[in-house]
């Protein structure tokens, strides 16, 4: 008979509903995130929910899983409003929600009344601020469980992306007092205690840092003394398995969107090389499809990739830099061009460009020779030893032992949590 984890002495595990949100971002990785830890919780008995802001993403990768799916608020917004360029990231909940105190008065009440309905004893959260915020409202214990993007430095003023004038950098603060200010106010008409910076709205969470200190897109203003880093969360054996054709020659896996800036370079240059390739590309268009059919040295896949199959035998990964592909890339030392399509990952191949863990391309810049990058990729000696560097350093790093324990801190938090809101009363 299979016994759980006490939670508290009237709360068995079986009873603790644990539900997990996804707000902002798009992409597999939210999901894909989410399933090792989904893996370690369900053998402890817990129930499992996820409010997902892409429910057919969730419903595909989640569909062997015990877990009840919801749709996430979306902050629309004005369409026609002019969207500021994103320097911080109260840029990008300003723009997302968090800019008007009205406008986030309905979005974290939308949440609330999903906690109402759901009643969880606990939310674990990936990229969700508003989640966070009712949670703190509610006075719901959370977790955040993600990458470094989505958990800003605590306690500070929020580290600027990119060097600014003193009008600039001016207007920047100013925003960010604006988003705080509202923040602030929602706390304080739940009868909250108001936080002094933005990054604080993280500070009563167990933070999960789930990155390492070079992978981490705050690392330059984190000490990794100070920080505790559990690894890159990402889930290689999920998708359909496919293999490289025997034989001599490099072998390529690509991760690749077709509206992302630079696909048809990359996809030229796969074309002229004749290594083999194994090219993922959701949603491929016909065109693409009749372009690369009678192409026999690549091979489109629509679904996703067992990355697992892969990894031992592939020479170069070319993705758009998602943190869990780069992460299990690295981990495996596994050669990396990444070509970033939006600010997340732009951030994390500057900070790996800058440390000489991958290879890049800025697809913004003209007449890049996107096949020398792709060779310079392929025989770097000094990514080369690089990567093995890394390799070394993380070698004792084994996933699943690793989501067992987050897991069990995951429930001890809800456990100290609840004695301490217990003593309180």
């Amino acid at each position: 008979m299979t016994t759980h984890t006490p939670i508290v002495d009237s709360k068995p595990a079986s009873s603790t509903h644990l539900l997990l949100t996804w707000e902002l971002g798009s992409g597999y990785g939210h999901i894909m995130g989410f399933i090792p830890l989904i893996e370690a919780l369900i053998p402890l008995g817990v129930s499992l929910s996820i409010i997902a802001r892409n429910t057919v993403v969730a419903g595909q990768l989640l569909a062997d899983y015990p877990v009840t799916i919801y749709p996430s608020p979306i902050f629309i917004g004005d369409q026609d409003r002019l969207r500021s360029a994103t320097l911080s990231y109260s840029d990008i909940i300003y723009d997302l929600g968090f800019g008007d105190v009205d406008e986030l008065t309905h979005t974290a009440q939308a949440w609330q009344n999903l906690f109402a309905l759901i009643n969880p004893d606990m939310i674990i959260a990936d990229h969700s601020p508003t989640a966070i915020l009712a949670a703190r409202c509610k006075r719901i214990p959370s977790v955040t469980f993600g990458t470094g993007f989505f958990i800003p430095p605590l306690h500070q003023s929020l580290p600027l992306f990119q060097r600014l004038a003193d009008d600039m950098n001016n207007k920047v603060r100013n925003k960010e007092q604006q988003v705080l200010h509202n923040i602030n106010t929602i706390l304080e008409t739940h009868g909250q205690q108001s936080i002094d910076f933005v990054s604080n709205l993280f500070a009563d969470s167990l933070n999960l840092l789930c990155t390492l200190h070079e992978t981490d897109h705050y690392g330059a203003y984190r000490d990794p003394e100070m920080n505790e880093y559990i690894g890159g969360r990402f889930c290689t054996s999920q998708g359909v398995t496919q293999f490289y054709p025997d034989g001599k020659g490099k072998r390529i896996f690509g991760y690749l969107k077709e509206t992302a800036p630079g696909f048809e370079q990359i996809i030229a240059s796969l074309i002229a090389l004749t290594h083999h390739s194994i090219v993922h590309v959701p949603k491929p268009s016909a065109a693409l499809r009749e372009r690369l059919a009678d192409v026999e040295h690549i091979q489109l896949s629509a679904q996703p990739v067992r990355v697992d199959c892969l990894l031992d035998k592939t020479d170069l990964i070319i993705c758009h830099a998602g943190h869990g592909l780069v992460s299990a890339g690295l981990l495996s030392g596994t050669r990396m061009l990444l070509i970033p399509s939006q600010l997340e990952q732009s951030l994390l191949t500057q900070r790996l460009a800058g440390q000489r863990l991958v290879a890049a391309i800025n697809p913004a810049q003209p007449n890049v020779d996107y096949i020398k990058a792709i060779e310079f990729a392929l025989t770097s000696s000094e990514l080369a030893q690089q990567i093995e560097h890394y390799v070394e350093h993380y070698a004792h790093i084994e996933q699943s032992g690793s989501m067992h324990r987050i897991a069990q801190r995951c429930l001890t938090f809800l456990l100290d949590t609840l004695s301490q809101t217990s003593n309180a009363n």
